[in-house]
């Protein structure tokens, strides 16, 4: 490397009538990020700027532009519903990405992206093998096995690194999306793969190696919210469980699983529609046994049993088997109750998440009853502490000072 390198950060907040939005995780991670390589005497001058364009290739292609007229030698792009490095027990996706970029720099441009998936039912991650031009996507599970920076075909623009002498190794727009038909009503390719793609191909051709690589090890979250409709169909009526809390169960049973360094067998106990289910298989890396419990008849403490009494209980385990149709191999279902449940289990649990009775006497029925079949040291977690008193009565009783805060109102512990 001859010198000190410029380095530049794009984002791209949403822009609408609320002005320019995107979530907290964005900002946390950009002032963290900033004093990083404030302190990095490998970087120079450090170049910060909001790209609220639509459509996006439109958004990527002013950010390529600006990186090049202020000459920057290291481009950040990060989306506005990205939540970089999930994953505490792994190394962070920016010191890993900047030390690749400057040890590779004499050989020529390099881009490192992190791997993230896409939002439910189909979570596949945003990473591509290659075959020439011909592009497929990395399965869950080989993408749950892989670690280290390694060349891919293509990769998303979530949150990623590039060497702007990419730019100059194709021609712009850099940044364009491709599509099926004429009349470009059916995507083909998004506009960030096709670019990475292009970039590959071009690298290969003029430079021989592959540019493009994928930090398997520094995972970032994907955020995307739900929306809520008409309440008189059960369809539209759809999480009980906050979107930051769905994220943040997902992440604490991911760490875990990295702890075991194995597939996990888990539980939930209160299933509803299946959205906590999802975030369950999806910290799960999608491999293990994930049961799920529920009667689907809801409590009469919170506003599940007036649901069940509007819609009943066929149609909301209906729309259970819906949400959660792409968990495969499909979840063991227990359509009882959970102190029935338990006395039929038979398995020993990594991973247990009760969400069911709110009430003080029917979660503490479930701490004790689904205890015993948590291997020691397991995982025990929960939701609505702080928000239902009988829940955070019942687990403070349980697990006392060990009882540990997640998300908004998630409760975790490990059983001792």
């Amino acid at each position: 490397m001859p010198r000190k390198l410029n380095i530049g950060f794009a984002f791209f907040p949403y822009a609408g009538h609320l002005g320019r939005v995107e979530y907290s995780s964005v900002r946390r991670w950009a002032l963290r990020t900033f004093l990083e390589a404030y302190h990095d005497a490998r970087l120079e001058k450090i170049h910060t700027e909001d790209f609220a364009r639509c459509p996006t290739d439109y958004a990527r292609n002013v950010a390529a532009r600006y990186a090049l007229e202020r000459e920057i030698d290291i481009l950040v792009m990060i989306d506005a519903d990205m939540e970089p490095d999930t994953d505490a027990a792994m190394p962070r996706w920016f010191p890993t990405a900047l030390s690749f970029c400057v040890d590779n720099w004499d050989r020529g441009p390099h881009i490192v992206g992190a791997p993230y998936s896409s939002p439910p039912p189909d979570c596949q991650p945003l990473v591509y093998e290659s075959d020439g031009p011909l592009l497929r996507p990395y399965t869950s599970e080989d993408a749950a096995e892989l670690r280290g920076i390694r060349p891919v075909g293509a990769i998303g623009t979530g949150l990623m690194m590039i060497d702007t002498r990419a730019f100059g190794l194709i021609e712009p727009p850099y940044y364009s999306y491709e599509w099926v038909d004429a009349a470009h009503t059916e995507k083909l390719s998004t506009e960030d793969v096709v670019f990475t793609r292009n970039v590959r191909l071009a690298c290969e051709r003029k430079l021989g190696y592959n540019p493009v690589h994928s930090a398997w090890d520094c995972w970032a979250g994907h955020i995307k919210p739900v929306t809520i409709g008409s309440p008189r169909e059960p369809e539209t009526v759809h999480q009980v469980t906050s979107p930051e809390d769905l994220a943040a169960l997902s992440k604490l049973v991911s760490q875990w699983g990295d702890v075991l360094s194995r597939p996990l067998v888990a539980c939930e106990i209160g299933s509803w529609v299946g959205h906590s289910a999802v975030a369950l298989w999806q910290g799960m890396r999608h491999r293990g046994r994930l049961h799920c419990v529920d009667h689907w008849f809801g409590t009469p403490h919170d506003r599940t049993g007036k649901m069940v009494a509007k819609y009943g209980s066929d149609r909301l385990e209906k729309l259970f088997a819906q949400n959660t149709r792409h968990i495969e191999p499909p979840p063991v279902v227990h359509r009882t109750s959970s102190l029935a449940a338990a006395l039929e289990f038979r398995e020993t649990l990594d991973v247990l998440f009760i969400d069911a009775d709110h009430s003080y006497v029917g979660c503490s029925a479930d701490i004790r009853a689904w205890r015993p079949h948590v291997r020691k040291g397991g995982l025990i977690c929960g939701h609505d502490y702080g928000t239902f008193p009988g829940v955070t009565a019942a687990v403070d009783e349980a697990f006392g000072v060990e009882v540990q805060r997640a998300g908004q109102s998630l409760w975790y512990a490990f059983n001792e």
